[in-house]
């Protein structure tokens, strides 16, 4: 946790960074958890049943606005509605979409707008079977709430494996391979300095993961489906 409350202090995007707003949208802004969690799915795309990535300069301009929208909203939720672990989460997540959809959503065609209109066709067409990654990566962080304390970080950093491992099966088998690192850059990209500074030996590159013992998903009905509110939820029980 002071791993996250540090790059939250040193990306300037804490507690005290919130903007003021007079616009009606901000005025009539009712805190609805359903939606939330919808718009997290919406803006990581590969969680949402019918978002799809842009696979044209037409559909860029559209996702590039949704996106817009559901940022604005997002930090909406964050500012008004959550409490301290979500909101820190939160504030990382979306940090760290932004800077990749910046670079995706500029006026000139950057090297990763054209990286992804060639991609997106690709994942869109497997984004059902990505999709079972991610519902069963928020299983398993259902899961890891109920694990020891010891032992949830551990969990953790081997569950963003197994998603990059689900991925590369998925591509690979479906002749996508190619188009894997636009993909992998959705997940790495939003937990990179979080895999990077906390997970240490539990990584790809160790067998570590492949010795933990398995997971108490068995019967197991989580209060929610959705890929951050699990995730969250690990954290307030350490």
């Amino acid at each position: 946790m002071i791993t996250l409350l540090m790059i939250i202090i040193n990306t300037g995007i804490g507690h005290g960074q919130q903007r003021s707003s007079t616009t009606s949208t901000t005025k009539n802004f009712k805190c609805n958890r359903t939606k939330f969690e919808d718009d997290f799915d919406r803006l990581m795309v590969v969680s949402h049943p019918k978002r799809t990535f842009p696979e044209n300069q037409d559909e860029l301009k559209k996702f590039c606005l949704e996106s817009k929208e559901i940022f604005f909203s997002l930090n909406q939720y964050k500012d008004r509605c959550s409490q301290e672990t979500l909101k820190n989460f939160v504030s990382i997540i979306l940090y760290s979409v932004r800077g990749s959809t910046k670079r995706v959503c500029t006026k000139r065609k950057s090297p990763q707008t054209v990286a992804l209109i060639d991609a997106s066709n690709c994942i869109n067409r497997n984004k059902r079977l990505i999709g079972r990654c991610m519902d069963r990566a928020s299983l398993n962080y259902a899961a890891i709430k109920l694990v020891d304390n010891v032992m949830k970080m551990p969990n953790l950093c081997c569950q963003f494996v197994e998603i990059i491992q689900c991925f590369t099966q998925v591509m690979t088998k479906n002749g996508c391979e190619d188009k894997l690192p636009v993909l992998l850059e959705t997940i790495t990209g939003v937990v990179g300095n979080f895999l990077d500074s906390t997970c240490g030996e539990y990584n790809l590159d160790t067998d570590k993961c492949e010795k933990l013992a398995p997971l108490p998903v068995k019967n197991l009905k989580p209060h929610s489906k959705n890929f951050v509110t699990n995730l969250v939820d690990i954290f307030k029980t350490v």
